[in-house]
């Protein structure tokens, strides 16, 4: 989220898909990244990101995703859960 939140996308499944066919062009097995850090609260981009997952991960092969909702200093942010 952080690299596509600078853009006017409703939706990264286009970044998602960018990703899987320059990994695929360099010949790697997966590639992650396609990811937000929610831990201290989402943003606009955070939550398009989260929004977009589904989406990215049945059109994709090899793109990995994650969403880091907490940390031991910060708790579990309950809002990003939900």
């Amino acid at each position: 989220s952080l690299v596509a939140g600078g853009s006017d996308l409703t939706s990264y499944v286009p970044v998602a898909e960018a990703m899987d066919r320059a990994a695929k062009t360099v010949g790697v097995n997966f590639i992650g990244g396609f990811s937000a850090l929610v831990t201290k609260g989402a943003t606009r981009a955070d939550r398009i990101l989260i929004d977009s997952i589904p989406e990215a991960l049945a059109t994709t092969d090899i793109v990995c995703s994650s969403v880091a909702v907490g940390s031991t200093k910060t708790g579990i942010n309950m809002d990003a859960v939900r």
